[in-house]
């Protein structure tokens, strides 16, 4: 077919279409109704999934995008629980987190979310889902957190000399 024979032929058939276009709909519903059409688009999806899966520009798309999702809810978690460390009043957005109050509920979550953890967007979408409930979590820089996970309490809390029963000669020397 010569190139001319051929955009005759696509006009006449686009022309064709407009015209005829419910029966043209009609007719493509009816046959992709049928079982085997309906199997074998599926398979088409599924291969084409599977090729676009694991391509770069996929995973870099999904990173990005989660972090995005993460992002934007803990922005959301820091502005309900004050946007402050509620020990040493930290508030460099990168800085805080959200901390289980008590062991109780750190082990309650923990039990609740096998696959999610107790932390990040897990924890944050739980928290926004339940309107932001105070009576278990607090807002907390890493720093205090991992003291309060580490040591018990927050160094915030009590001067060396109360926690160590030391001199002030005695932190000198050290």
């Amino acid at each position: 077919m010569s190139p001319e024979e051929n955009e005759t032929y696509l006009s006449e058939r686009r022309e064709y279409e407009k015209l005829h276009r419910d029966h043209t709909r009609e007719r493509e519903k009816i046959y992709r109704a049928k079982p085997e059409v309906k199997a074998h688009r599926k398979k088409m999806r599924q291969e084409r999934f599977q090729r676009i899966k694991d391509l770069p520009e996929t995973l870099a798309y999904k990173r990005k995008a989660s972090l995005k999702r993460t992002r934007s809810l803990k922005q959301q978690a820091i502005s309900a629980y004050g946007e402050r460390c509620v020990c040493c009043g930290e508030n460099e957005f990168e800085f805080l987190s959200i901390d289980h109050k008590t062991p109780e509920a750190k082990k309650r979550d923990i039990s609740r979310w096998k696959s999610h953890g107790t932390a990040g967007a897990g924890l944050y979408a739980h928290l926004r889902k339940e309107g932001w409930p105070k009576e278990d979590y607090q807002l907390l820089c890493m720093n205090c957190n991992f003291a309060k996970g580490k040591y018990g309490i927050c160094p915030h809390q009590f001067s060396l000399t109360q926690r160590f029963n030391l001199s002030t000669e005695d932190i000198l020397k050290i």
